[in-house]
């Protein structure tokens, strides 16, 4: 997490996945809660024609451990077609916390944008 950049409520971030055939290609982001709140993380990439997974994101706690979302899901997938997610947390304790976009196949590439938002 030591080379996450630090992501400000609201803000769109832009990012890029690039070919890697290691699957090695991975962004992290940061942003820090001072009270318990419900967030929102919200992910858009170009869509694709085809209907497969393109991106995965997790969300992590200081301590490195996958939070679940609303559904109790740890990894979302990103599926080409649908070009964008969003995904609730609910009651996430005051600290620190990380996000985590890789390639969801070791051919996935591509731009997205990124931001989060206290509900």
């Amino acid at each position: 997490f030591e080379t996450a950049c630090y992501l400000p409520e609201g803000l769109v971030i832009t990012g890029a996945i690039g070919v890697s055939y290691l699957g090695d290609d991975e962004d992290f982001y940061a942003f820090s809660l001072e009270d318990s709140q419900n967030v929102c993380v919200e992910f858009e990439h170009e869509s694709t024609s085809v209907n497969e997974s393109c991106f995965e994101l997790t969300l992590y706690d200081k301590n490195g451990k996958a939070v679940a979302d609303s559904d109790n899901i740890y990894l979302i997938i990103v599926q080409g077609a649908s070009g964008s997610v969003m995904v609730e947390y609910n009651d996430l304790p005051a600290g620190e916390y990380y996000i985590k976009i890789t390639p969801a196949t070791f051919v996935s590439h591509g731009n997205y944008r990124l931001c989060y938002s206290i509900m």
